[in-house]
């Protein structure tokens, strides 16, 4: 693989199409351009692009392997893209409303859209293990995490300082994106906000009920107290510190933390102290009701994950896979035995087992899980709302151009909107264009017509599951889909479609009709 080819994949799974363009090929344009509002132009495509990566390339150390996974497309894609960083545990990026790359940080450096690094976004994150040891990648899984500044082109990166432990500082550097011609400048750079003794990483975020805000929560170590950050158009809000639900214990770096796309419930699981769930209250960033359960006791690492629609909860331990139904009275009966490690390494008979690690929900709607070890492969859930078997779970279910350093990248749900109804619901953020509304659920076609495909953007009730189906004017089906509610929006292609009028049906899970839709595609 010479270095001036970008590689794709297609597909999914085991039938993986191959091809090859040029590096120094543009990137696709988009033939539309979408005026939304704040909410809207927030949420589109700004967690599509996963960077991931590897310390060297086919066991080449003097270069750098990094590939992306896409979800433009309905179908993931990966991409083979020299992006000259390292990325090993700790993994932050994020793109631009229409899916344009924008920059990523491995906890150490920060790269801008040209791969190249950022002004001022070197030596990031001083401290122990960065000045002895690792200072060329992160090796906190949750350790960063980017947050946009509602309002302007401006990013807060927060990022935790290791120790052989735990974290002892928390971070944040600001990252002005309307400098340096588009690529970006850190205005300000490793400013402490918290210095304490902290998790090792589980840094995560979530969006305040007025879907303007963000909550931002570091639990600290070996304790059951949180720091709760509010971030705002102003900057950081406010810097609380809170205390609830069970002390976990000090080896929290074995595990991970994860709240749910709706953003009402919050998972932490560590192998020593189990899975703790707690409800979240958006408005006023506090827990409560939680649920403590011991998964595996002869776990070593693990990770949770929720599913799409909150309702089913995954845990991984090496050699195990787990799942709790959220939606039932008695959770800790619900537990099922999803799959169990099948023996699987790569090399063959090498030490390097597929054992199964981290997991982060995507914006397909599937939940793909890394490995313990460095392998070129990752496991993926395909249909994680479903409960039992039918969730399809699949190990080692695709293999890669490369390997895969075992981190996944720290996005929070960028596309999460108000807390409608609630208290906190006062700003009026809302998308007028071209709006149709049904109830409390509203739906909008962009471009409409359409040429080779189009997003349907749409604000549901969460809760419940929805199906997308398109008819041409012959009655015949031309797709069916199952959409998420806490995604906002699915982009369909339809290159293959004839010039003429076709008709968008949204339908509950009990075949309710909620709307009809109609979309013009021209050739």
């Amino acid at each position: 693989l010479k270095l001036n080819m970008k590689c794709i994949w297609t597909g999914t799974f085991k039938n993986l199409k191959f091809i090859q363009l040029k590096a120094t090929m543009k990137k696709l344009l988009f033939l539309f351009c979408f005026q939304f509002s704040f909410f809207a132009s927030n949420a589109q495509s700004i967690d599509n692009i996963w960077v991931l990566g590897y310390n060297n390339l086919n066991g080449n150390p003097n270069i750098i392997a990094n590939y992306d996974f896409s979800f433009l497309d309905n179908d993931i894609q990966i991409f083979m893209n020299p992006r000259n960083i390292r990325m090993d545990i700790t993994i932050a990026n994020i793109s631009d409303s229409i899916g344009n790359f924008l920059f990523a940080c491995n906890g150490y450096k920060i790269i801008n859209r040209n791969n190249q690094i950022m002004q001022n976004g070197d030596s990031l994150t001083p401290g122990i293990l960065f000045d002895q040891f690792y200072s060329w990648s992160g090796v906190v899984s949750q350790g960063a995490i980017i947050i946009p500044i509602a309002g302007s082109n401006r990013y807060f990166l927060f990022h935790s300082s290791p120790t052989t432990i735990n974290c002892d500082k928390l971070y944040y550097s600001l990252i002005d994106m309307d400098l340096q011609g588009g690529n970006g400048s850190v205005v300000e750079k490793n400013i402490t906000l918290i210095n304490d003794n902290l998790a090792y990483g589980m840094l995560t975020a979530c969006k305040h009920g007025n879907g303007r805000d963000w909550w931002v929560i570091i639990p600290k170590w070996n304790s059951n107290k949180y720091y709760r950050l509010l971030v705002g158009p102003n900057g950081i809000e406010s810097n609380e510190l809170i205390t609830y639900g069970p002390r976990p214990s000090a080896r929290d770096w074995t595990g991970q933390i994860s709240i749910s796309s709706d953003g009402s419930k919050y998972a932490r699981y560590d192998v020593d102290s189990g899975l703790v769930v707690m409800d979240f209250d958006r408005c006023s960033g506090t827990f409560s009701n939680v649920f403590r359960t011991i998964v595996d006791t002869g776990a070593i690492v693990g990770g949770v994950e929720f599913s799409p629609n909150g309702k089913v909860l995954y845990v991984s331990a090496p050699e195990y896979l787990y799942q709790y139904n959220l939606d039932t009275t008695d959770i800790a009966a619900s537990k099922r035995l999803l799959g169990v490690y099948d023996g699987f390494t790569n090399p063959p008979n090498s030490p390097f087992a597929s054992t199964f690690f981290q997991m982060k929900v995507a914006p397909d709607g599937k939940i793909y899980m890394s490995c313990t070890n460095g392998l070129d492969y990752i496991h993926v859930i395909n249909n994680p709302n479903a409960l039992g078997a039918s969730c399809g779970f699949v190990q080692h279910g695709i293999q890669l151009p490369n390997y895969l350093s075992n981190g996944l990248p720290n996005h929070p749900n960028y596309h999460l909107g108000p807390l409608t109804g609630s208290i906190c619901d006062s700003l009026n953020i809302t998308v007028s264009n071209n709006i149709e509304q049904e109830g409390n659920a509203k739906f909008w076609l962009n471009p409409n017509p359409a040429n080779n495909y189009f997003f349907l953007n749409y604000q549901l009730p969460q809760g419940k599951q929805y199906y997308l189906k398109v008819y041409n004017l012959q009655g015949s089906l031309m797709l069916q889909k199952e959409i998420f509610a806490q995604f906002g929006y699915q982009q369909i292609e339809t290159l293959n479609w004839q010039t003429g009028l076709y008709f968008c049906k949204i339908e509950d899970e009990n075949g309710l009709l909620i709307k009809n839709l109609k979309l013009g595609v021209v050739r």
